[in-house]
């Protein structure tokens, strides 16, 4: 009897095993959406990796205005003080690698410089790896303001910027790396080996310099993750004939609903009727269902799917992240198809 009862047991496990993963193979299929319409406008969720944006190019042609969704940022440098604040070893220095998207902050007390120039003359000395056919991007950020940026080389080169000088001085330079990617066993990845402000050198080591993947005002040098997106997009050459950013605060559950909303009062002062919106892989059709369920039908809604670099389209299956993210957007869109049901 108790043979038989662990028998039906474990049929009883197979067949909800097949079950779960035929629902699986099913939802790649139909979460992973793209169904364009014919728009000059575009809308690019804020959230996209440099791989993902860098297709935008090759999938929308004629671009004639592009708007931006992403999160506001908050104003928060204590850590950086903090860090600082503490005593640290002296080494020499010997340059510093980012192998993600992150900022390399400089000591403020190094920084302190006694100009009374007008201009600022700064140099970056780095070098950088490619993938999917770029080379590491980045900005530099000074007195946490944007303030250029530039592709590195797979050499070591100094990447000159000229300045105005603020009235308050030089309080903070930092190096942020922004366009990480790994595609097809390549890594792109930022080495800076210095920085040199009005002919003095300081060269990165661990007792100078801070590596921090915090993103806010100070470490980005933009108010937002749409201002960062869109900075991008314009390096890697999209010019559209105009541009747009759309800021929300970030929510607690749900970011796509809380950027849908946002965007719905942007645009009802526009005279937009159509756009697609640009995200990627399993995550297209909950973005493309909730700004059809918060615009409603005033809108002609189309939405483009770009490959992720999170997990092979056609091999998700064969990694657990893929297979746990499936299983997050799966519930996702479920929990979204009833918040939109209830906020009609």
């Amino acid at each position: 009897m108790i043979i038989k009862k662990v028998k039906y047991s474990l049929v009883f496990i197979l067949i909800l095993m097949g079950f779960l993963a035929i629902i699986l193979f099913w939802s790649a299929s139909f979460l992973d959406y793209n169904a364009p319409v014919k728009s000059g406008n575009t809308v690019v969720e804020g959230w996209l990796q440099a791989c993902e944006l860098e297709q935008i190019a090759d999938r929308l042609q004629n671009v004639n205005t592009l708007i931006v969704v992403g999160n506001t940022y908050s104003d928060n440098n204590k850590f950086v003080q903090d860090y600082f604040n503490e005593k640290r070893p002296d080494n020499s220095g010997k340059g510093r690698w980012l192998y993600a998207n992150s900022t390399l902050i400089f000591d403020p007390e190094l920084l302190n410089l006694k100009t009374t120039d007008d201009s600022l003359h700064i140099i970056v000395r780095a070098k950088g790896t490619e993938a999917a056919g770029q080379s590491a991007h980045f900005n530099l950020i000074v007195n946490g303001k944007f303030s250029g940026d530039n592709f590195s080389t797979g050499k070591m080169k100094d990447y000159s910027f000229d300045l105005v000088n603020d009235d308050d001085g030089l309080k903070a330079v930092a190096v942020r790396f922004d366009n990480d990617c790994g595609f097809d066993g390549e890594d792109r990845n930022l080495f800076v080996y210095s920085i040199i402000i009005d002919g003095e050198q300081i060269v990165a080591g661990k007792s100078n310099s801070l590596i921090t993947n915090s993103e806010n005002r100070f470490t980005t040098g933009f108010a937002s993750k749409a201002e960062v997106t869109l900075n991008y997009l314009k390096a890697i050459g999209m010019e559209p004939k105009s541009s747009h950013t759309v800021s929300f605060t970030p929510a607690r559950e749900n970011q796509t609903y809380a950027a849908a909303m946002e965007f719905r009062k942007w645009i009802v002062k526009t005279d937009i009727q159509s756009f697609n919106i640009v995200s990627a892989g399993v995550h297209s059709r909950r973005t493309w269902i909730t700004y059809k369920s918060v615009l409603g039908d005033s809108f002609e809604i189309g939405i483009v799917s770009l490959e992720t670099e999170k997990y092979g389209k056609n091999s998700w299956w064969q990694s657990v992240r893929g297979i746990g993210m499936m299983i997050d957007e799966l519930f996702s869109y479920i929990g979204c198809t009833v918040q939109c049901s209830f906020n009609k």
